[in-house]
């Protein structure tokens, strides 16, 4: 399964500059992580992560002990950098091009491990505290079929729904809930679902709920 590698990189401090408000969530959220540059396809979209997914892992990894994370499709690295602030000491960061992740967590490098790799095809060995996958929407129903059940983890965030394809949505869910012990899926827009199979990860859902 191929993925887009070809990307640019901006400079946030430019992102108001070619037209975007200084006040939209991209551009609050990265000056609020303190990151350098964003990752832009040649179209001229900005891979970047949601503000619900942003929340999800700050209220998450603020309220427990997260030791080890794994962060696929990481684009800028800002949910690694969300975590790293609130005391996760190891994670993995992956994404066929990690030029903005690189850059963003510099600093770090005893506590993340960024890998620059197709994530399809990587092997997946050990259990992760927290996992969480940010991948176009495009990729979304390759990403539930071939590629979380090699994942073991307490909780697992997905982002999906993105497009507003009520079909593909309701697929989703119904292989999510198909793979997992239990799913809590926030519908806000887009749409996130979070997945356990452990006691631990309850816990985790059980928090969420009284915040989403």
């Amino acid at each position: 399964m191929n993925q887009v590698s070809t990307m640019k990189l901006v400079k946030v401090n430019n992102l108001s500059r070619d037209g975007r408000s200084r006040y939209s969530a991209t551009c609050l959220l990265s000056k609020e992580l303190n990151l350098e540059v964003l990752p832009v396809t040649d179209e001229g979209k900005i891979h970047f992560t949601s503000p619900t997914f942003a929340e999800i892992v700050d209220v998450l990894t603020r309220k427990f002990k997260i030791e080890e994370m794994l962060d696929l499709f990481c684009g800028s690295g800002a949910l690694s950098k969300i975590a790293l602030l609130n005391g996760v000491t190891k994670i993995k960061s992956v994404d066929v091009f990690t030029g903005a992740t690189e850059i963003n967590l510099r600093g770090y490098a005893n506590k993340v491990e960024v890998v620059q790799e197709n994530v399809f095809e990587i092997n997946f060995n050990g259990h992760y505290d927290l996992v969480t996958v940010d991948s176009p929407t495009i990729l979304i129903e390759n990403v539930v079929q071939g590629l979380i059940p090699k994942i073991k983890s307490d909780l697992l965030v997905l982002y999906y729904g993105g497009k507003g394809n009520i079909e593909i949505d309701e697929r989703v869910e119904n292989q999510l809930n198909h793979l997992f012990k239990e799913v809590f899926f926030i519908h806000y827009q887009p749409k996130h679902a979070c997945c356990v199979s452990n006691k631990i990860g309850a816990e985790y859902i059980n928090y969420l709920r009284k915040i989403f």
